[in-house]
């Protein structure tokens, strides 16, 4: 490889990081991004298991327990804390800084350490900042393939027959833990009676 194509290559591994659309430091609109920042989207298209799904799992219990609008906040927690850890798990392994944006946290914004610079023929270290380049690309692409195969498998279970069960039998409180709940509200409901 030439040293101009390495400065090309250099040039355009740095505008790539340094110009790349993201929702910025509000984490709200794409009008004014931070450098070294990719978003890559993370949403949860046709999810076709739902709040129907896991009610038809539920026992009588459960279905007295949980109202529609708590098992559907319930859900929408239980998605945001898998989120969450997803995030947490890709800071620990490729030491990056990652966190949700976008009206409905679609997007997966990750923030990259980004060491180089404009160069040009004049630029020392042109070797150096070359393989510096190839590391930061390398970089993004096995974590841009690790979001995607995650994001595919995470929707994947979400529309398995799995996640239903998994909800009820995992996730949700079980019957015995209900009954407790009620004892304990029927006991404080008899001590104002003394």
């Amino acid at each position: 490889m030439t040293k101009q194509q390495k400065i090309d290559y250099i040039n355009q591994v740095n505008d790539r990081f340094r110009e790349a659309r993201n929702h910025g430091r509000n984490g709200s609109n794409w009008w004014y991004p931070t450098p070294n920042t990719i978003a890559y989207n993370v949403k949860l298209y046709g999810q076709k298991q739902g709040i129907e799904e896991i009610k038809e799992l539920m026992t009588d219990r459960q279905k007295e327990y949980y109202s529609d609008d708590n098992l559907y906040d319930f859900i929408n927690h239980w998605q945001n804390q898998e989120a969450e850890m997803f995030s947490n798990d890709l800071d620990l392994e490729y030491s990056v800084k990652s966190g949700y944006a976008g009206r409905s946290g679609g997007w997966l914004e990750v923030e990259y350490s980004n060491p180089l610079e404009e160069v040009d023929k004049n630029t020392e270290d042109i070797n150096y900042l070359y393989q510096e380049a190839k590391k930061l690309d390398k970089l993004e692409s096995i974590i841009a393939e690790h979001i995607k195969t995650r994001h595919k498998s995470f929707i994947n279970y979400l529309n398995s027959a799995d996640w239903p069960k998994d909800m009820v039998n995992n996730e949700l409180m079980p019957d015995d833990d209900i009954a407790d709940i009620y004892k304990g509200r029927i006991k404080s409901l008899t001590d104002k009676l003394k």
